[in-house]
């Protein structure tokens, strides 16, 4: 056993130099507890209730409001020039608005003033003017016909 015990003791490495690298000023830390992480959070919590909250109200999107949108975004694409569906969608902010804009593109197929088109299988939807897009929109009537519709 007490061989064992020299071999034991021969094999275990020790630097007695590492003091030599180590500064006095260096602070070991604080040794914290349990209670005192949950005291912490406590506190954390505290704070938060006293917190303001702030309410953001999303503005209300109609189809109609979606209806001219899209009627501006085909007027400031040339005439040939057709829309990408997604691409509009992707900038649309809340859920509501989406829906609003897909409810407005199928207001104007059925009004004729879009038609939908694909090039290929699988392929980016996109809409194209038709000969009556601008006769369609001369007037307010289709837009507040369509706004009793949805509300």
């Amino acid at each position: 056993m007490l061989q064992q015990k020299r071999l034991i003791e021969e094999n275990v490495w020790s630097n007695p130099q590492v003091k030599a690298f180590i500064s006095e000023d260096d602070d070991p830390g604080v040794s914290a507890t349990l209670f005192d992480l949950v005291k912490s959070f406590g506190e954390v919590l505290e704070r938060t209730k006293n917190r303001p909250v702030y309410e953001v109200a999303g503005e209300d999107i109609s189809v109609a409001d979606m209806m001219l949108y899209l009627k501006s975004v085909f007027l400031a694409a040339d005439d040939d020039e057709p829309v990408f569906i997604m691409r509009i969608f992707e900038q649309q902010r809340s859920r509501r608005a989406m829906i609003a804009l897909f409810l407005a593109v199928l207001e104007m197929i059925k009004m004729q003033a879009v038609e939908v088109c694909q090039k290929d299988l699988f392929g980016e939807i996109a809409l194209r003017r038709q000969k009556q897009f601008n006769t369609v929109f001369a007037s307010a009537d289709p837009v507040s016909a369509i706004e009793k519709d949805y509300t």
